[in-house]
């Protein structure tokens, strides 16, 4: 099959807003449209699993069978929700004139057609006027689904024009990947970590450092099992029985904090990394 790079943005756009669709918690939206008496469906998100109760295309209520999951009570209702952006928008200025300036200038929604010819003009004279340093296709790795990743759908269609500025790693590991190999001769982010059985049974003083992770674990990249909260049990007991003593340094008091009942290290904001310097 051979596609020109209006098609392959065209097909990109479609493809890719069912699969985010798809992917942010809607399957059962999908599989309603090929069983029209399908009522209750199970399926995942990256808050756990839980199951759908259905109304045609619409989620009416769900279940969840893990304390851990309440969160999906709430994230399933940005499908449909009134502040949600459902068609491409652009300024009013510029469909007139070509003023895309900010302030009184409102957005109004346009077709997919019509977004698909402004991108690709849009490219097309930013390439040919600045180069492919002026384009910068920045993806975020935080999508509900690889399918649906829309940054990457994004990247590839912008290849296809021609080059364009790239990125390499994430935001959050980029001082972890430049100072670590430096100090402990090895990335450590990605690398295997001790785990938390092993901290259970070994650790004496226990540091949370700006870490919430009772909190942090109700999401995943993908589906969670919830899994660890049984390792944090138990170093709960061993805190209990005083064989862990825990010592949390954040600005706030914490889900962790109060579960562990640790001892709080209130610091004031932006000056942990002068704690840090200070411990060094």
């Amino acid at each position: 099959m051979v596609l020109s790079r209006r098609d392959f943005l065209k097909k990109t756009c479609s493809v890719s807003t069912k699969a985010a669709l798809a992917m942010q918690l809607s399957p059962l939206a999908f599989a309603s449209q090929t069983d029209p008496n399908l009522q209750r469906v199970l399926t995942g998100s990256k808050f756990g699993t839980f199951e759908a109760e259905l109304n045609g295309n619409t989620i009416k209520a769900i279940n969840v069978d893990n304390i851990h999951s309440k969160m999906v009570y709430h994230a399933y209702k940005t499908i449909n929700n009134p502040s949600r952006i459902k068609t491409p928008m652009v300024r009013k200025g510029y469909l007139s004139g070509g003023n895309s300036d900010r302030g009184s200038n409102e957005f109004v929604p346009i077709s997919w057609e019509k977004a698909i010819d402004i991108l690709y003009k849009e490219i097309d004279n930013a390439q040919s006027q600045h180069g492919p340093s002026s384009i910068f296709p920045l993806s975020h790795w935080g999508m509900f689904g690889q399918f649906g990743n829309c940054g990457t759908a994004m990247q590839r269609a912008l290849n296809l024009h021609g080059k364009t500025m790239s990125s390499t790693g994430f935001y959050s590991f980029a001082a972890a990947e430049s100072i670590l190999p430096e100090i402990v001769g090895d990335i450590e982010v990605t690398s295997e970590q001790t785990t938390l059985n092993y901290v259970a049974e070994h650790t004496e003083l226990l540091i949370l450092w700006g870490c919430d992770p009772i909190k942090n674990l109700k999401i995943g990249f993908s589906v969670p099992d919830f899994s660890p909260y049984k390792y944090w049990q138990q170093i709960k007991q061993k805190i209990d029985q005083g064989k862990i003593e825990v010592i949390s340094i954040d600005p706030i008091m914490t889900d962790t904090q109060n579960y562990l009942n640790a001892k709080n290290i209130a610091i004031k904001p932006h000056t942990d990394t002068a704690l840090m310097l200070g411990l060094c």
